[in-house]
């Protein structure tokens, strides 16, 4: 009876960590697909394709790095405000 407990606590946090992961796949596909359908032109092929999603990984990781750190958390932050808060870019992400 006293193994019971943690189990409990180890599937919650397993559940919370796919809904996590369910929901950055979406957000991550859904920004791509945008990005496909702007650049339909250019981004034609295969290796494009994988490309762009490598990079726009690489950019989002990128982001989230700067995000966390406390060398330019304050600097990445003030530039994404200033530079995206009135461009309409704050909406889409708010939207999603």
């Amino acid at each position: 009876m006293k193994a019971v407990p943690p189990l409990w606590s180890i599937l919650f946090f397993l559940m919370m960590l796919a809904l996590g992961f369910g929901s950055e796949f979406s957000y991550m596909e859904t920004i791509m697909i945008m990005i496909m359908d702007m650049f339909k032109k250019y981004i034609n092929s295969k290796l494009k394709i994988i490309i762009m999603r490598f990079s726009v990984c690489a950019v989002f990781f990128l982001f989230g790095l700067c995000m966390t750190s406390q060398v330019c958390s304050k600097t990445i932050l003030n530039l994404i405000v200033s530079n995206f808060l009135f461009k309409g870019w704050i909406f889409y992400f708010i939207s999603t």
